[in-house]
């Protein structure tokens, strides 16, 4: 095991999982943040990712909605909305098919995780997907 997978591992037991950030230094692909651990210590056996955010955004939003979706009692579901993840705006669930980005999950856990994407709304409470939703680059998975 290297450093950075220790370094995984201790923050999945004192954290119960934890945030990695993958950004592109070429600024072509949009940056993602996701969870690893989640799928072995939560309730739901899954992870979670948000794309499109910075570190900054990402880890405390993905951080806010492991609480929520733990402390909430019910299996994700598609289009589910958790409360209390982003100060007064819901995010919606949303599975994920392609996860074969989240190398540290794969190298963990093999294939097959169960992976649920964090939508971040719009100015206007819509997510993507939504009429009228504005895409600040955020991809859907």
């Amino acid at each position: 095991m290297t450093d950075t997978f220790a370094s995984t591992r201790a923050l999945i037991t004192q954290f119960g999982h934890s945030v990695l950030c993958v950004f592109d230094p070429d600024g072509i692909t949009p940056p993602f943040g996701y969870t690893a651990g989640y799928s072995e210590t939560g309730p739901y056996g899954a992870e979670l990712l948000a794309t499109g955010l910075p570190a900054e955004l990402s880890q405390p939003i993905l951080n806010s909605a492991v609480q929520a979706l733990t402390e909430g009692g019910t299996p994700p579901v598609d289009g589910m909305l958790l409360e209390d993840v982003l100060h007064s705006y819901y995010v919606c669930l949303r599975p994920v098919e392609d996860t074969q980005q989240l190398a540290r999950v794969h190298a963990l856990y093999g294939p097959g995780i169960p992976v649920w994407q964090v939508l971040v709304p719009d100015f206007l409470e819509r997510f993507p997907g939504d009429r009228g939703y504005v895409d600040f680059g955020q991809p859907t998975q």
